[in-house]
């Protein structure tokens, strides 16, 4: 056997039933009764996760037996011959597990692959169980104090658990043991959770990808040109001749009028007549229209337009206009005194008027 079949079973118990998702995994305690029912029961070889007395088999008397067996081994998982070298340094952990025996190394792996699930991110956002505290509960069981004072246990009670932290955080392998399926799918930039296999085979596309770039379906050098010596004319937008062959350009007689161009045929614009031929001359202007006879009849309404003589005709009979006007002139200003003056004479006329049609 790889491991022993307790240690394999126990594990996969506690995968099974969201061990690492379970906060406090570890840390909290199983009631003393269950827990030794289930250890009679694996110690008779009973490996089954069927409930006992109507009890449940539940991952926190899972993880309290795990720790159980690490503890009850006759001799320390970690020899205690390797003690010194643990608590010398956290970084003396490759030398140890490279120095252990062959089972207790397998051992070892396969229990810190185990534990490498629980300190996932996404696993310990939940659990709470991060590297610091599953070293905390399993340095008793895998190191051994050799000092019997408690001064001296506490003491290394710290060197022991760094270098447990470091040997669960740092130790390489569990991408390629049984337990990589337990871990957290890999998310992509979009973040959809998708398989780790589905992930690695498109990051492998992508770096050929990135590799050998896929050539251009048209590029410069395969564009097709046309033979050598062949005659393309040139149209009258002007398309690019051959390269084997100089771009030449047809000559085009100046513009002239009625003149049109031999090679092509289209009428060209007449020239602009210059400067000096241009007409300066003023057009002649009609004199206006004589009177129409309507305008004899216009006199009796005020209101209407009159003509010089008639105006002047008009100002002699209107107290208003007693000034006389000269012709051209529709308007005179009257001054203010004048305006009274007139006023109070109209006023006398009025008053004259009906003193006579009193008194006969």
């Amino acid at each position: 056997l790889a491991i022993p079949r307790i240690q394999e079973f126990l594990q996969d118990l506690i995968l099974g039933l969201h061990g690492p998702t379970t906060e406090g995994i570890f840390r909290l305690s199983a009631n003393v009764s269950t827990i030794t029912a289930r250890k009679k029961q694996l110690d008779h070889g009973n490996f089954t996760a069927a409930p006992l007395k109507d009890e449940e088999f539940t991952n926190i008397a899972a993880a309290a037996l795990l720790k159980q067996w690490l503890r009850e081994l006759p001799e320390p998982l970690i020899p205690s011959s390797l003690y010194d070298k643990c608590i010398q340094g956290p970084d003396n952990f490759p030398l140890v597990v490279l120095q252990m025996p062959d089972l207790n190394q397998r051992i070892l792996k396969h229990l810190v692959y185990f534990l490498q699930i629980f300190i996932h991110p996404e696993n310990v956002t939940v659990s709470k169980m991060h590297a610091g505290n599953l070293a905390l509960v399993f340095a008793p069981a895998l190191l051994r104090c050799p000092f019997t004072d408690l001064n001296s246990m506490l003491l290394h009670a710290d060197s022991e658990r760094a270098f447990l932290e470091a040997l669960i955080t740092h130790l390489p392998g569990i991408e390629s043991s049984p337990y990589a399926k337990h871990l957290p799918q890999a998310k992509n930039p979009l973040g959809i959770t998708i398989p780790n296999e589905i992930d690695q085979a498109a990051t492998l596309l992508a770096n050929r990808k990135a590799a050998s770039p896929l050539t251009p379906i048209l590029s410069p050098s395969s564009s097709p040109r046309p033979a050598t010596g062949s005659s393309i004319p040139v149209s009258p937008r002007g398309m690019s001749p051959p390269a084997s062959s100089p771009r030449t350009i047809p000559h085009l007689p100046l513009l002239s009028p009625r003149s049109t161009s031999p090679s092509h045929g289209l009428p060209t614009v007449p020239p602009r007549p210059s400067h000096s031929a241009i007409q300066t001359t003023p057009r002649s202007i009609s004199p206006p229209p004589p009177p129409s006879s309507s305008s004899s009849s216009s006199s009796a309404n005020p209101l209407t337009l009159h003509s010089p003589s008639s105006l002047s005709t008009l100002a002699q009979s209107h107290p208003l206009m007693s000034q006389s006007l000269p012709n051209g002139i529709l308007w005179q200003p009257v001054k203010k005194t004048d305006l009274v003056m007139a006023k109070a004479k109209l006023s006398t006329s009025r008053e004259t008027t009906s003193e006579s049609s009193k008194n006969p």
